[in-house]
Formats: C-alpha cells, structure tokens, sequence
C-alpha cells in the first residue's frame, strides 16, 4: 500500500509520510536564525539570491506581525505568505477582543493549532514551513518555533532551514543569556556565516529593542 499518497494514513512505523515531507521541505529552505536575550531579539535570514531584475521586496523573509510580534520562516515561499497572512489576521483578532497586544505564546499555540489542522484531514496537505515568531510581551523578549506538524517550542537561540544542525550547535557554543543587543546580532550573523560567504550581501538581520 503507498502510505505516502493519503494525508491521514499512518505507515506501519507510526509516521504520517507526508509531514515527514513537509519536514524536508523546510531543510531545503534557506537558513533562519532568532535570538533572544532580556535586551531584545535578532532574526537574522540567509538572503535568497534573485534573478537580476527581480524586485527584491517581493522575496521578503522578515516580517511584522503587530507591534512587537516580528516572523520569519523557512520552506515553501507560498506556504509561508498564508501563514503571515493568519498570522497578523489572528493578532489584530485578539488584540479586538481583549484590548491589548497579543501574547506571543498564545499567537505561537493559534498558529501551530491552524498548522495541525492541515495534518488531519483530506484534501489538504501539511504546510511545507517552519515558523521563527519572535516578540515582546509581560514575559519579555520570547522566541517561538512552529514547525509542519503543529507542533510549536519556546526558544532562546534557535535554527531552521538549510543545515540547521550545524548553526544549531554553534548557537549552543556561542549563545549567553546576558548578551547585550549587539553581541546578539554578531551572533546572528556568524551562525548564517556558518554557510554563507558573504557576510554583508548574503544575510539580513534584524534587530528589535
């Protein structure tokens, strides 16, 4: 039996196959890294190189969410722009109803709910993204993953995309809680340096404070 070509067939191992694929899906995509210290947070991205006459904006990987709710991701550009899209739908919704700036973990846990929706039923398909959503709140500077399956975890330094294990253990070897914002963004930029030459036109950062 194919057990990849049904969403909500396990295989005899336990594995839904096509999250597994939307998993790789992600590992293909370029390199996102966030950072977060009680000083502020970095997102810094490995810059997909465009056709010359490309309009550069159109390949945007940093984006505003809400005031101080900041998103970037990896995996399927198409993918991605829904979920930026739910995304700033589902922060301007919470901040209607309860009047004020929506948490990050409660805009992390509705878009991993959305996420694992598509991984349960017919005719959809996991999304091939995985999810940095970065922010300030009463907790403070917060870093959240969401990944294909819906499932979403809280970091301080985290990689994903293009050989995120390799930037991942050097975040664990370089990363400090009291790191000022600046040594944040050197940090940020050193791990996309892991595979990218050039430092200056290869990746963008940024900083919120």
């Amino acid at each position: 039996m194919p057990y990849d070509s049904s969403l909500t067939v396990f295989s005899p191992e336990g594995h839904l196959i096509q999250v597994q694929y939307a998993h790789k899906a992600v590992a293909r995509g370029t390199c996102a890294v966030g950072l977060a210290s009680k000083h502020g947070i970095v997102l810094a991205v490995e810059r997909k190189q465009t056709a010359r006459l490309q309009d550069p904006r159109t390949n945007l990987k940093l984006f505003d969410i809400d005031e101080d709710l900041y998103a970037t991701y990896s995996g399927l550009t198409a993918d991605a722009r829904q979920l930026i899209d739910k995304l700033r739908v589902e922060a301007q919704t919470h901040r209607l109803t309860y009047d004020q700036k929506p948490p990050v973990k409660i805009i992390a846990k509705q878009i991993a709910n959305y996420m694992q929706q598509h991984t349960q039923s017919g005719g959809r398909r996991p999304f091939g993204v995985t999810l940095i959503l970065a922010g300030k709140d009463e907790n403070g500077y917060q870093i959240f993953t969401v990944d294909p399956s819906g499932v979403y975890c809280q970091f301080k330094g985290v990689a994903i995309g293009n050989q995120n294990p390799k930037i991942q253990e050097f975040l664990d070897k370089n990363y400090k809680e009291d790191m000022t914002i600046d040594e944040l963004k050197k940090l940020g930029k050193d791990a996309v340096g892991q595979i990218v030459e050039d430092l200056e036109d290869g990746i963008d950062v940024r900083v919120w404070v």
